[in-house]
């Protein structure tokens, strides 16, 4: 823009607002952001450590749930901790 033709046509106003409004947007757009960053990083983080332990070891513990499961019925308590 050419800052002469602003000043002689007194169009300092119109730019001020113009600039304050496209300052305000551009905030209103980063903090958007950083609480879209913020939320994806604390979902992942509670889902990879949490989630994801509790999936194994359900994973993991079925076979002794499982009452059908001859192999585990037929071990004692001290051979199922060992």
């Amino acid at each position: 823009m050419n800052s002469e033709e602003i000043a002689f046509y007194q169009g300092n106003n119109r730019e001020r607002t113009t600039v304050l409004g496209s300052f305000a947007n551009l905030v209103s757009h980063l903090r958007k952001v950083i609480l879209f960053r913020f939320s994806i990083g604390f979902v992942d983080n509670i889902i990879a450590k949490y989630v994801a332990t509790v999936v194994g070891w359900y994973a993991v513990s079925r076979p002794f749930h499982d009452r059908k499961n001859g192999f585990i019925n037929s071990m004692s308590k001290n051979e199922l901790i060992q």
